[in-house]
């Protein structure tokens, strides 16, 4: 949602960069909605992802926590929340661990497996997955387990 401002002919020479401006654009455009399923969808096949890789189960009680990208609650509410009910994993509690951060992009799944090793939150053999978005709306997901 980069908005409707021209590119620039080189790098450097955009100017200031109104992000509000760019999100009103992209809401008005009526984007978001397009926006919403996708996110829920690859959140969906992210998760699902780890998980076979893994070689877990969405059901296997070993998956205890589900660490969401350090983001704004209302972005976590709107957008995640539905995409965590779509995984249909009751035993999983999800876990905001951003609210004395923000978003830290990439680092926020090391920020995340920093606060959980911390907090020991981990029991032997237990796994949480940690949830990214990043830059130009790519997600990923990682499956860590304590030993």
């Amino acid at each position: 949602h980069r908005g409707t401002a021209a590119f620039a002919d080189a790098a450097g020479r955009t100017g200031t960069i109104d992000v509000r401006a760019a999100k009103r654009s992209f809401v008005a455009s009526g984007a978001e909605a397009v926006f919403a399923v996708a996110l829920r969808e690859t959140v969906v096949r992210v998760v699902r992802r780890a998980l076979a890789d893994a070689g877990l189960a969405g059901t296997d009680d070993r998956v205890r926590f589900l660490a969401l990208p350090r983001l704004g609650t209302g972005t976590l509410a709107e957008f995640f929340a539905p995409a965590v009910e779509d995984l249909g994993m009751p035993q999983l509690e999800t876990l905001d661990l951003g609210r004395n951060t923000g978003h830290l992009g990439a680092g926020d799944s090391a920020a995340n497996l920093a606060e959980l090793h911390a907090g020991n939150r981990l029991g032997s053999g237990e796994v949480a997955l940690l949830l990214s978005l990043g830059g130009g709306f790519s997600w990923s997901c990682i499956a860590v387990a304590a030993e």
